[in-house]
């Protein structure tokens, strides 16, 4: 379980990623949730000195989110999850659902009560409390995502984002820190893509030898070669194989990791993953994501 705990992709391929939540669900000691692609935030909600309710929205950076609006949340209550902005999986289903909402793991403030150092499981039942108090047309504005003991497999083929894995027996709450007890399992994705371009790094540490600082790739679109996205993320020998030697390389197929996929064609976290020499350039034909 290493691989989990410590990297948000890391090198594991799909069958060995299956045999890993499953062995993890075979224990007994871990739950999973729908990992959310949005913006951690925190909601508080505030009376002012005229008894106007309002709330205050933070993002891990502790920069307000006001333009993000929501329902109050009730003085005194603080409730974390990701605000469904910013992605283009979460402006989709805001669009589907045609309204602000805040997909809720977690709470630590309740009528003014600090929670933080409470058990996962204790604040897990202030967060059900909380949410059964809202009006009912507030509830829809805050999914409070689900606790699953079973089917992991299953659950992350189904999910657009993954899981995020838990302990069962979780601590207090740090706010702004990546827990051990919290695993991200991330869904991956490749695309054949062919290489066009490339640009050379002007870092100090990679002048001596020339290195590329990204590499541009696209597919065909109407028959025409487009441009798609840019790929940073590469061994250093492939880095300065393509920048030392561009001309052997252009027009090849490379396999193009990442997590998701824009309209535009773009990648989000695109990283290399290798030549494909079993595969022309004019059949990487782009096909716009759903």
């Amino acid at each position: 379980d290493h691989f989990f705990a410590n990297n948000d992709r890391g090198n594991l391929d799909i069958t060995e990623k299956y045999a890993t939540l499953e062995r993890m669900e075979n224990s007994g000691n871990f739950y999973a949730q729908p990992k959310c692609d949005g913006i951690w935030s925190i909601v508080f909600g505030f009376n002012d000195l005229l008894g106007v309710k309002f709330n205050k929205t933070f993002s891990r950076t502790a920069t307000e989110k006001s333009e993000y609006v929501l329902p109050w949340v009730e003085l005194g209550n603080g409730i974390v999850g990701e605000l469904g902005y910013g992605s283009q999986h979460s402006l989709g289903r805001k669009a589907e659902f045609g309204y602000n909402f805040m997909d809720v793991f977690d709470i630590l403030f309740y009528k003014g009560k600090y929670l933080g150092d409470l058990s996962e499981k204790e604040r897990r039942e202030y967060v059900r409390k909380w949410h059964g108090e809202l009006p009912e047309d507030d509830k829809k504005h805050f999914k409070v995502l689900p606790l699953w003991f079973s089917r992991f497999v299953e659950r992350y083929k189904k999910q657009p984002e993954g899981l995020i894995i838990k302990k069962r027996f979780n601590g207090a709450y740090i706010p702004n820190s990546k827990s051990l007890n919290w695993i991200k399992c991330k869904k991956e994705y490749d695309w054949d893509m062919v290489l066009m371009d490339f640009v050379l790094s002007d870092a100090t540490t990679k002048v001596s030898e020339p290195m590329v600082k990204y590499i541009i790739v696209g597919q065909y679109v109407d028959g025409v070669l487009t441009k798609m996205t840019k790929v940073g993320s590469m061994p250093h020998d492939i880095s300065k194989k393509i920048a030392q030697n561009f001309d052997t390389y252009r027009g090849q197929v490379v396999v193009v990791h990442g997590f998701d996929r824009f309209k535009s064609g773009s990648v989000r976290h695109p990283s290399f993953g290798g030549f494909r020499d079993d595969k022309f350039a004019k059949d990487c034909v782009f096909i716009r994501p759903t």
